[in-house]
């Protein structure tokens, strides 16, 4: 059994001069192939606050075959929530083919009154990994709001530079509503229609060589505003 710890800080800086900070807390059980992970970030934006909590797990069932399965759940300042439960099955080992399935309930305060709507979104991808040292993915989102639907595609690069230094790319590009990232364990509940989102990602392992520093970049563009995101963490990673 492994224990791996992280947390990581970010900026984010709207087109409209606001501001947000956010702190994030990750714990991994391992227990190679199973593990189990706990999550926790503080969002903090103008006079908006959010707290989201999230619980997941990968469990193998068949050779190339594995499971995993993430549940959210955040409360806001404006008494808002909502809670998601996101699905998926990866087959293979190279390549891997994954489908996912997010379903939400959010529930907002609209003139006094509580209003629920459901979101399902689904997410097909691919990944190959050329001679371990660069992996492509390819995918496509499609999401569902109250009977509305909105296409992405997707697709992401990383690269082993050095034996040291990993960097990871990523675009999407289309339009996402109510998105939810499984993997980066991200919930974006905002009322606006997002158009793309690029992503830089940069993994060091320092000089001790359990700790990873890891940092990123990215800018989401949305029909009436963008975002800039930059965030500094920590990976306590056993070898």
């Amino acid at each position: 059994m492994t224990v791996s710890p992280s947390a990581y800080f970010t900026c984010g800086n709207f087109s409209n001069d606001t501001k947000s900070y956010s702190t994030s807390f990750y714990l991994t059980l391992a227990h190679h192939p199973r593990y189990l992970f706990v999550a926790y970030d503080n969002y903090l934006e103008s006079d908006f606050h959010e707290n989201l909590f999230a619980l997941g797990y990968t469990q193998p069932i068949i050779p190339k075959l594995r499971f995993r399965s993430v549940g959210f759940y955040y409360t806001t300042s404006t008494d808002d929530n909502g809670g998601i439960v996101s699905n998926r099955i990866f087959y293979g080992d190279n390549p891997v083919l994954s489908l996912g399935h997010s379903y939400a309930v959010y529930s907002k305060h609209i003139q006094n009154i509580r209003k629920f709507y459901n979101v399902h979104e689904v997410n097909p991808e691919y990944q190959y990994t050329f001679s371990n040292l660069i992996t492509v993915s390819l995918g496509l989102y499609y999401t569902n709001t109250e009977g509305e639907g909105y296409y992405a595609g997707t697709a992401k690069l990383g690269m082993n530079l050095l034996e040291k230094l990993r960097i990871e790319t990523g675009l999407i590009y289309g339009e996402l509503f109510n998105h939810i990232d499984d993997r980066l364990l991200v919930v974006n509940n905002r009322p606006n229609l997002q158009r793309s989102s690029l992503s830089l990602r940069v993994k060091y392992n320092s000089l001790f060589k359990n700790i990873n520093i890891a940092g990123g970049i990215v800018r989401n563009v949305f029909t009436t505003y963008s975002v800039n995101y930059y965030t500094l963490g920590l990976e306590f990673e056993r070898r």
